[in-house]
């Protein structure tokens, strides 16, 4: 996050990980992506 605010970014909207089989315990803090409602 403080490499996007330092580039003068800020979020716009969210989204939720949903899981069929419960939490997969992934390293979610070491995980970037793009995510947007369009691939989905």
């Amino acid at each position: 996050m403080a490499l996007a605010h330092r580039h003068g970014l800020e979020p716009v909207f969210e989204t939720a990980r949903m899981y069929t089989e419960g939490d997969p315990g992934l390293p979610l803090a070491r995980i970037w992506s793009i995510t947007t409602f369009q691939l989905g």
